[in-house]
């Protein structure tokens, strides 16, 4: 198969039609979310002008994340078509997780190195590696998340407030140490340069943004 026919498959209408389903579904969730969240906010009597400055402060904080995933999302296009990248980071958001995985899903198939024709045999195999990447989070979201509110009920009620509490954001911590410490671990100075200025920059707004509330 040529380039142009791989390209002409991984971007056809068919596959634009099939990936739209699931990406129709996560933006159905995510109205029934804001209108549910909406309807909480009245009963609990907050009023219009803070509703609408949560909403104005989460589609400003949306944007970083949002940018961040672009360079990774081309190529992603270049080798798993438009449709599949809409589709995958849509479900899950994490370009470069994503991309990784289907890097993992292609080598099945003998693929090494991806490109914008690896072919369908290792489309496919990426294809399915990203599928199965994704609905982990979904079941494990789905079979467990309305039970979460219980589980913390019952910590709390045995277990001294304060020290789950603790418990919690050490695990939050720790999840986040872990993340920053795979990009320190390869001794760069650039790496640690940017940690320095987030942890910065975060202490900074810490303090600054709790006084001005427009920030």
């Amino acid at each position: 198969m040529s380039q142009e026919q791989f390209q002409a498959v991984i971007n056809s209408p068919w596959m634009w039609l099939a990936c739209g389903v699931m990406v129709f579904i996560v933006i159905a969730q995510s109205v029934v979310y804001l209108r549910s969240a909406i309807r909480e906010s009245g009963r609990l009597g907050i009023d219009a002008k803070r509703r609408h400055g949560a909403i104005r402060s989460a589609c400003i904080t949306s944007l970083g994340p949002s940018l961040s995933p672009v360079i990774i999302a081309l190529s992603m296009i270049t080798i798993i078509g438009a449709p599949n990248t809409w589709l995958y980071l849509n479900n899950v958001g994490a370009a470069r997780t994503e991309l990784a995985t289907a890097a993992i899903g292609a080598e099945f198939a003998g693929v090494f190195e991806l490109g914008g024709n690896i072919g369908m045999s290792a489309l496919s195999c990426a294809m399915w590696a990203c599928a199965l990447n994704g609905v982990g989070w979904m079941i494990v979201v789905f079979f467990l998340n309305h039970r979460m509110q219980r589980i913390s009920d019952a910590l709390y009620a045995k277990f001294d407030r304060a020290l789950v509490s603790a418990l919690m954001g050490a695990a939050v911590t720790s999840l986040f140490c872990y993340l920053l410490g795979n990009q320190l671990v390869s001794g760069n100075w650039r790496h640690y340069l940017a940690a320095a200025i987030s942890g910065g920059c975060m202490l900074l707004l810490g303090y600054i943004c709790p006084t001005t509330t427009r920030l």
